[in-house]
């Protein structure tokens, strides 16, 4: 009941993805309510075409994920850059959390366009990639949403998608999240103070 009541929330945001501008940026981090949601594994490929199952693969450390594409001309590239500055201005005792950027263009992002795409941000960030089913399950426990734009409704964007970035804890929790453009600083607090907690 719990995550369908976040998912609702959060399905309503998805048309601002696209239509930020002039918008109220955020200025905190939005908590997810118990202490977080437990997620359930599921798979997707990286760009080298390796099997990666989510969350199982970040266990032991925090990771970020964002689902968007490669040829969104607005709210991916500023979202990209938001994070990149934000994990660049982590106190230097955080170890920074494993940034996954999943691409919800299966017909046009291929491998090499979402691995050439992230490497312009940095190059440790990994892609992943999968068809509409796989990616319809990856997106379900974060209440995560996207569609293609129709052809009538004269769309800036072809795929439709909430500008959302989730904190996902050490333990495959996600316990966090930030609806982009937000204020310098949100997200970098947000993961020192996960790691403050961690080490206490």
């Amino acid at each position: 009941m719990k995550s369908r009541l976040i998912a609702l929330f959060l399905l309503a945001e998805v048309a601002l993805g696209h239509s930020q501008q002039g918008k109220p940026v955020s200025d905190a981090m939005s908590v997810v309510p118990s202490g977080g949601i437990q997620l359930a594994t599921f798979q997707l490929t990286d760009p080298s075409g390796a099997k990666i199952l989510f969350p199982d693969v970040s266990r032991g450390k925090t990771a970020l994920v964002y689902f968007g594409f490669t040829t969104c001309t607005e709210a991916c590239p500023l979202a990209a850059a938001y994070i990149k500055g934000e994990l660049n201005g982590l106190a230097k005792s955080t170890i920074s959390p494993q940034f996954y950027f999943i691409s919800v263009d299966p017909e046009a992002d291929t491998p090499k366009k979402v691995s050439t795409w992230l490497k312009v941000f940095d190059p440790t960030w990994v892609g992943l990639l999968g068809n509409k089913e796989a990616l319809s399950r990856a997106a379900k426990p974060f209440g995560a949403s996207f569609e293609k734009a129709l052809p009538e409704a004269k769309a800036t964007e072809k795929v439709l998608h909430s500008s959302i970035v989730y904190l996902v804890n050490a333990e495959g929790k996600w316990t966090q999240y930030l609806r982009l453009p937000a204020k310098k600083g949100v997200l970098s607090r947000a993961i020192d103070d996960l790691n403050a907690k961690k080490a206490n």
